[in-house]
């Protein structure tokens, strides 16, 4: 038996095309902006103090986005960049990286900076992170003992060891860092890049940016205004995929991959024809969780927000809210809605395993985890709420309402039930 393969060139080109700008944008183009400018000394001219005023807007930024938002980590990444910067200007700007002592810190620096960059892939992304942003503050106060020990007793050797070089190539000489500053880059860099091809996360992708920008001002050799502007170029990249992240959240659901209840309201005031809206909600859910744990109930809300995406008729499904999901089929009626809700409802109801794994409800993990084998044995039931907007005076919100009444109507009916209800009219051959 053969098998055989098709292939669209142009489809391929175009998502490739696609996927390469997505990961340019936006930290990508700041970092090519920031080389420009640099280069074409176009800040000498215009804005002769910005080594000064960019770094401060950056840390102020970057502090604020923190505590409004609970992004501690972002806080803390401005930490030590500015930590880095600051300790590069004070022992080796201009011709002091040249001397011993402003080379060792050099050369420290640019070892230790992407290791600790590399520990945030293994930290909360939110959250106020209190153990871990302790734990981490003691590793920087750590390192900076340590860094001040070698630079204090030189005559030890620590220099020789940062500096040590085992492979002899003549681009390699041509780079300033040492074969284990570049080593420790390469490594974060290729592994912040299989991180955000994995997941194309707006974080993982500001990682890579900025451990280019900071890479790129370590390698001029040319500590001092111009090497602050690219740290503070990198710190601009984590603070712009932060908003960007933070956006992303507001209209898609983190647990499911479905858009929510935000991205519906937005869909539905534009539409100007007539639409019907379901309300999906998994039945006795608090009792769910209280009976079989958290893991279990996420477990189930993937699941049952995976089969909403099979549904018929155009429907689109977001996670509305909680346990609520939603359905809206733009330009259909009632009647032809409810045989495909009633599926839905009987679907969700004869649930078979859960393949889906922790992180994506449409992978199938290569192995069950005892929480999804558990998660099997959950009877999982919902009761559903259908209601049309047939009228052209009927705004989104009271469209909502009347399905969130129909909702109520199929609860008080002892769950599991769909309100109105769909009536299968059978015809017999006379």
């Amino acid at each position: 038996m053969k098998l055989k393969f098709k292939f669209s060139p142009l489809k391929n080109i175009k998502a490739i095309a696609k996927t390469l700008f997505s990961f340019f944008i936006p930290g990508g183009l700041l970092f090519l902006i920031t080389v420009i400018i640099l280069n074409l000394r176009i800040i000498d001219k215009v804005l002769p103090n910005s080594a000064l005023i960019y770094p401060i807007i950056v840390i102020g930024a970057g502090v604020l986005l923190g505590l409004f938002f609970k992004r501690i980590w972002l806080m803390l990444v401005i930490l030590i960049l500015a930590i880095a910067d600051r300790t590069l200007l004070h022992f080796a700007a201009n011709t002091a990286v040249t001397m011993e002592g402003g080379r060792l810190i050099y050369h420290a620096i640019s070892f230790l900076l992407p290791i600790n960059l590399c520990v945030f892939a293994f930290m909360k992304k939110r959250g106020d992170m209190k153990w871990q942003s302790m734990w981490f503050l003691s590793a920087i106060l750590l390192q900076g003992c340590g860094v001040a020990f070698i630079y204090q007793y030189k005559s030890l050797g620590f220099g020789a060891f940062l500096e040590y070089s085992s492979i002899k190539w003549a681009l390699l000489e041509r780079i300033p860092l040492s074969q284990l500053a570049l080593f420790a880059f390469g490594i974060a860099f290729v592994y912040y890049l299989f991180l955000y091809i994995r997941t194309r996360g707006k974080i993982e992708q500001a990682f890579c940016w900025a451990l280019i920008s900071i890479f790129y001002a370590l390698a001029l050799s040319r500590i001092g205004p111009v090497s602050s502007i690219y740290f503070s170029t990198a710190g601009l990249i984590f603070v712009i995929s932060v908003i960007e992240n933070i956006y992303v959240e507001g209209f898609q659901d983190e647990l499911t991959g479905l858009p929510t209840g935000k991205s519906m309201h937005g869909i539905l005031s534009q539409l100007d024809t007539g639409y019907t809206v379901a309300l999906i909600e998994v039945d006795n859910f608090e009792r769910l969780k209280d009976n079989h744990g958290r893991r279990v109930s996420k477990q189930v809300l993937r699941s049952v927000g995976s089969k909403l995406t099979s549904v018929t008729g155009g429907g689109k499904p977001f996670r509305y809210g909680g346990e609520v999901f939603a359905i809206v089929f733009p330009g259909m009626f009632l009647q032809d809605t409810l045989p495909r809700m009633e599926e839905l409802r009987q679907t969700i109801k004869k649930l078979g395993p859960i393949l889906q794994s922790q992180k994506s409800p449409g992978k199938k993990p290569k192995r069950l985890k005892r929480v999804e084998i558990l998660a099997n044995k959950v009877p999982v039931t919902v009761s559903i709420g259908v209601a049309e907007r047939s009228d052209a005076d009927m705004s989104p919100q009271q469209a909502i309402l009347k399905a969130e009444e129909a909702l109520g109507t199929a609860k008080r009916e002892g769950h599991d039930q769909m309100s109105p209800p769909f009536i299968s009219v059978e015809f017999e051959a006379l």
